[in-house]
């Protein structure tokens, strides 16, 4: 089967830190290795999947460009429609807008990743989403943010959008990771792992509550994509020497972006004695906790969002509603096996399934379309 698959125009695929290019990279893999033809359709610096091909597409790097997003179709329309499935992952979907409007039958083989809970809905059915968890499908159908009910985020991040009807979502799956690539390796050491960027919704607060009460040594490994994430850390900093005031050990830790950055960030993984993930928002995903279970590494979340999807509570990791519940996970990880997180990341997370989630719904799309242009 010949697939074509359209990644974002913010950052090459894989990027050269993190984002869901990361995943989108991996999901071309995954169909290559199920014996499929890949084009991916990508910015500059992106790396040629295995079993297929690269075409460049205008770059932004950083900012969400229309206008280069809309030449997508421009440049590639005649290869990109004769493909026998298209998976849009763009930031806007705007080559599934087109093809939506301007080349209906293509819609029976076309679906639509979005990028996040903000993604862009065409406004042509039959939409055929994929989402990554079941709270990431109510978040959508009921138009709410991820940010809908956290005190510091709701009042700029936390306003509505319009919501998306639910005959409009084709498929519920977890996304996927290379678990060829993060694999188990060597011994475990004697200290807990934060990963991401310094944003107030990713726990690193709470992270640094923990290491504060239970006196932990706490490995920070902060990604800094953006100049508003030095601004955030700079705000937090504060928040470390009060942890390390109470007799924690907090190592600050960036891993510069480039070439190597997704090994370095793999031997964190691989040594840590567990990662603490504490989300505040109701992220419909978490690429991180799948990476560090597929490395053996357990971990403890809040309940909020996907994580009580990911986690398997008491076996691959805690899910903890309160801050305070933490601390009684922190006591019990000996009682988490890495082996059994490694097993179920292969079996539930690798990319390959993802894939082949995907495929499995193309009799689904031959169905019947509706030729009128207007949404439900």
């Amino acid at each position: 089967m010949r697939i074509a698959l359209i990644a974002t125009n913010t950052f090459p695929c894989p990027p050269w830190g993190y984002g869901g290019e990361v995943a989108f990279h991996h999901l071309t893999a995954g169909f290559g290795k199920l014996g499929h033809e890949v084009t991916l359709f990508a910015a500059g610096g992106s790396q040629c999947p295995s079993n297929g091909q690269l075409r460049y597409i205008p770059g932004s790097y950083g900012e969400i460009d229309l206008v280069a997003e809309s030449r997508v179709m421009e440049l590639y329309r005649t290869e990109i429609l004769n493909s026998d499935l298209i998976v849009d992952c763009s930031h806007n979907k705007l080559p599934a807008e087109e093809i939506y409007w301007y080349h209906r039958q293509a819609t029976k083989k076309t679906v639509l990743i979005p990028n996040g809970v903000h993604g862009h809905i065409p406004r042509c059915p039959k939409y055929n989403l994929i989402l990554g968890s079941r709270k990431w499908k109510e978040l959508v159908i009921y138009g709410k943010t991820q940010f809908y009910d956290n005190p510091l985020l709701a009042s700029v991040w936390g306003s509505n959008f319009e919501p998306t009807p639910e005959k409009a979502i084709v498929g519920v799956f977890p996304w996927g990771t290379d678990t060829s690539f993060y694999t188990p390796e060597g011994e475990r050491e004697d200290w807990w792992l934060w990963l991401g960027r310094p944003t107030p919704n990713k726990g690193f607060a709470e992270a640094l509550w923990l290491a504060a009460t239970k006196k932990l040594h706490l490995k920070c490994v902060v990604g800094i994509g953006m100049d508003s994430h030095r601004v955030e850390l700079e705000q937090q900093m504060p928040l470390v020497e009060s942890a390390r005031k109470a007799g924690a050990t907090v190592d600050m830790v960036t891993i510069p972006q480039g070439l190597r950055h997704h090994e370095e960030k793999r031997e964190y993984y691989r040594k840590a004695k567990g990662m603490i993930q504490f989300l505040t928002s109701h992220e419909p995903f978490g690429l991180v906790m799948i990476e560090g279970l597929s490395c053996g590494c357990p971990v403890i979340s809040s309940d909020k969002g996907a994580v009580p999807e990911i986690l398997n509570n008491g076996k691959t990791g805690f899910v903890c509603p309160t801050k305070e519940s933490m601390v009684e996970a922190i006591e019990r990880i000996d009682e988490l096996d890495p082996v059994l997180c490694r097993e179920e990341a292969v079996k539930r997370f690798d990319a390959q399934v993802w894939a082949q989630n995907i495929i499995n719904l193309l009799p689904e799309l031959e169905e019947e379309i509706n030729p009128v242009g207007r949404r439900d």
